[in-house]
C-alpha cells in the first residue's frame, strides 16, 4: 500500500520533502554555536609569499631583448632599404621595377595612345575614391 501512495504523490503538485516542525526557529543561533564549538571560526592567515628566481627573471628580461632587438633590426632594415623612387609592378610570372622617368614614360603613353581618356581620369580622382 506504500508503493501505490508514493506514486500517487508522485502524481500530484505536492511537495513529497518536508522539514520538521519548527526546524528553522531559532536556526541562526543554533549554526552560530555550532561554528563556535567546531572553531570554525574566520581565521586571518598570512599569504605565502612567492618570489621569482634570479634564474627566471634573466630569462624573461633576456627573451623581451631579443623581442626588442628584432623589432629594431626590422624596422632598420626595412627603413634604410627603402626607395621611394621605385614602383614595382607585378605580373603573372615577372617582376618590373620602373624608375620615375620610366613611370612618367608609362603614363604619357597611356594618356597620348586614348587608352586613358579625360573623363576616366575626372572620375577616378573624384568619385572612385
Amino acid at each position: 500500500m506504500k508503493e501505490e501512495e508514493f506514486i500517487q504523490h508522485l502524481k500530484s503538485d505536492t511537495n513529497p520533502f518536508r522539514t520538521p516542525d519548527g526546524y528553522f526557529e531559532g536556526f541562526t543561533a543554533r549554526m552560530m554555536d555550532r561554528i563556535h564549538q567546531e572553531g570554525l571560526t574566520t581565521q586571518q592567515t598570512t599569504a605565502k609569499r612567492v618570489e621569482m628566481s634570479p634564474w627566471r627573471k634573466w630569462v624573461r628580461y633576456s627573451a623581451a631583448a631579443v623581442v626588442a632587438g628584432v623589432c629594431v633590426a626590422a624596422g632598420t632594415y626595412l627603413y634604410v632599404n627603402r626607395d621611394s623612387s621605385q614602383l614595382y609592378a607585378t605580373s603573372d610570372q615577372t617582376t618590373i621595377v620602373l624608375t620615375d622617368e620610366e613611370l612618367d614614360e608609362a603614363l604619357n603613353y597611356e594618356m597620348t595612345c586614348g587608352l586613358v581618356n579625360n573623363h576616366q581620369i575626372e572620375y577616378y580622382l573624384t568619385e572612385a575614391y
